[in-house]
């Protein structure tokens, strides 16, 4: 699990320097998922949004829009330190 939550704080400290890329925040969020740390329904309620967006952003079919992405990637760090 451990080894999970350091891949997914090196895979934040790449997409924080690149908001822009689509993929690094489809692997935030499908790496959040597949750590345990989240179940989807957390992460919508976190976000305020649905199971579905949530699903769609981690399969990579969409994101949310790049101004909004460092809010998302904060609070997952959070989270992840928090749990470590």
């Amino acid at each position: 699990m451990k080894e999970k939550l350091n891949q997914l704080l090196e895979t934040i400290a790449k997409a924080e320097a690149d908001v822009e890329n689509r993929k690094l925040f489809q692997a935030v969020v499908s790496q959040c998922l597949a750590s345990g740390m989240f179940a989807l329904s957390e992460l919508a309620d976190e976000f305020s949004c649905s199971c579905p967006t949530i699903q769609r952003w981690s399969d990579g079919e969409s994101a949310c829009h790049p101004v909004g992405r460092p809010s998302v990637y904060r609070l997952i760090k959070e989270k992840v330190k928090a749990k470590m």
